[in-house]
């Protein structure tokens, strides 16, 4: 159950249905209309907490259902991270020509995205899918899993972040 004194809901659209159902977070986004996070701004809807600060941490997400769509709209589920100002970064599990991928990206404001990976992980909705961020000092560690007991790595990368929100995403890209 997402509690509201530490969970708030973040819709920049304004047309996202989030919702809650036997524990479960849902986030649903109309076609037609982009949803995302990238050099055109910040559209992706998320529910966020505020974290401690931290030089360690381990989050870990359970998708239940994989992401679908064809190319060019690609349609995403993930965390993001967010720091002080217009840092921040994404982790994604995102449709792709060859099926689902993971995807990591760093902002330094909106208009240098840095790629940090886009690896692919099998075929297009596939679940459940279990997502791990891991921070230890500047180096980030992104496992991914299909069953929550065996992890494979998908990137490690250095990167002098600290988060102050992390937020569960989902959302589209393209129209």
């Amino acid at each position: 159950v997402l509690d509201a004194s530490t969970w708030s809901i973040t819709d920049p659209v304004g047309d996202a249905t989030i919702s809650i159902l036997a524990d479960q977070l849902s986030i649903a986004v109309p076609g037609g209309v982009s949803h995302d996070i990238w050099t055109d701004g910040d559209y992706v809807p998320r529910v966020v907490q505020s974290v401690p600060a931290a030089n360690v941490r381990d989050y870990i997400v359970r998708y239940n259902t994989g992401v679908t769509g064809a190319v060019p709209t690609f349609t995403f589920e993930g965390m993001l991270l967010q720091e002080a100002g217009s840092r921040s970064m994404r982790v994604d599990f995102v449709n792709s020509n060859s099926g689902t991928n993971i995807f990591c990206a760093s902002f330094f404001g909106l208009d240098h995205p840095v790629t940090r990976f886009n690896v692919n992980i099998g075929s297009t909705g596939i679940a459940p899918l279990y997502m791990r961020v891991q921070q230890n000092g500047a180096l980030w560690t992104v496992n991914y899993s299909f069953d929550g007991l065996s992890w494979t790595q998908a990137g490690t990368f250095w990167d002098f972040f600290y988060p102050t929100k992390i937020g569960i995403t989902g959302g589209n890209s393209g129209t």
